[in-house]
Parts: structure tokens; sequence; C-alpha cells
């Protein structure tokens, strides 16, 4: 197609991510997207058919770039547990840093169609490391929960703690992680 530029696109998904974490996904306007990266609103559906197609870009860019972040520090773990609480220790302090950025990650619409299970999350290297090493911390222990639900149980509890971090309703403690993730194992 003509005029559609990879450069244009990452172009377009960098200001939109800089428009969520000034001011939160709702503040986006594909108009002023469009505009801020010199195109017409036209010229911007021939690279992004919808704001549901943007968001999903958006989100796996963001999910790769969080787990490239995380990737190095994981390598120091020794065991999938500790592997698991070094990652939600990385989120929760995203969280605290990027609150509009890491809702957007979790919240929108395009992310939280992957939390099903059996749900394709080549796209999304986060998620699926999330996974990865919730069967892998379930497979180290004596827990007969099953994958699906300590998924549930897990992801809850960080979005939750981090809803709370982001609302000043509490601070990070990593110790309440790591007794949290024991007592979901039992």
């Amino acid at each position: 197609m003509a005029g559609k530029t990879n450069d244009t696109e990452d172009r377009i998904i960098a200001a939109t991510i800089a428009t969520i974490t000034k001011r939160g996904s709702a503040a986006i306007s594909l108009r002023q997207l469009a505009q801020h990266v010199g195109l017409t609103t036209g010229a911007f559906y021939k690279h992004f058919a919808s704001k549901d197609d943007l968001f999903r870009a958006v989100t796996v860019t963001l999910s790769q770039q969080l787990t490239a972040q995380v990737m190095p520090l994981l390598a120091a773990a020794a065991t999938p547990k500790e592997k698991l609480c070094l990652l939600g220790e990385q989120l929760l302090q995203a969280s605290a840093a990027q609150p509009h950025v890491i809702d957007f990650l979790f919240f929108n619409p395009q992310a939280t169609q992957q939390y099903q299970p059996g749900t394709d999350t080549t796209d999304f290297p986060l998620l699926t490391l999330t996974r990865q090493l919730i069967a892998a911390t379930l497979a180290s222990s004596a827990s007969t929960t099953p994958t699906a639900d300590f998924f549930t149980q897990v992801w809850s509890f960080i979005l939750g703690y981090a809803l709370l971090i982001k609302n000043g309703a509490a601070v990070y403690d990593r110790a309440l992680l790591t007794r949290t993730l024991d007592q979901m194992l039992v």
C-alpha cells in the first residue's frame, strides 16, 4: 500500500504511548494522533483500520518492551517461584511509575481478550512469560491448584495490588508479594 511505512506506524504507536503515559487511554483521539504525526485522518486509516487495531499494536509493543526489560532480571533468579516474584515486583513497580501505561496494558479490550485459557498469546510476550512462570512454579511445588486457577489468582492479586498502589491505597511491599504467593501455593 502506497504511503504505508513501518516508520509511520512506529511514530503513531510512540505518540499513542506518549498520550497514554501522560493522560491515559481515554484521552486518545485518532484525529489528534494523526495530526501529531503529520497525517490526515484518512492517511492514518491506511496504517491502522480502527482504534482497536491501533490499541492491539500498542499493547503488543508495550508487552514486548516490558518483557525485554524484565528478562535480564529473571535470568538471575534460581527458581520459577523467584522468577514469578520478580516479575510481579517489576509489574508493581511499573504500575507505580507509569500507572496509565500499566492500566492500559492490563485492562484495554485488546489485552483482556488474551486472558482466556487457550488464547494464542504469541504477540503478547509478557502474558506468555507470566503463564510460563506460573506453570513452572506450580510444577515445582506440591500445589494441586489447576494452572488456569493459579493464573487467575496470581494475575488478580498483581492487578488488584497494582490498582491499590496506583490509587495510593497501598505501598509496595515485596514481603507481602512473597507471602501471598506462598499462601497461594498451599
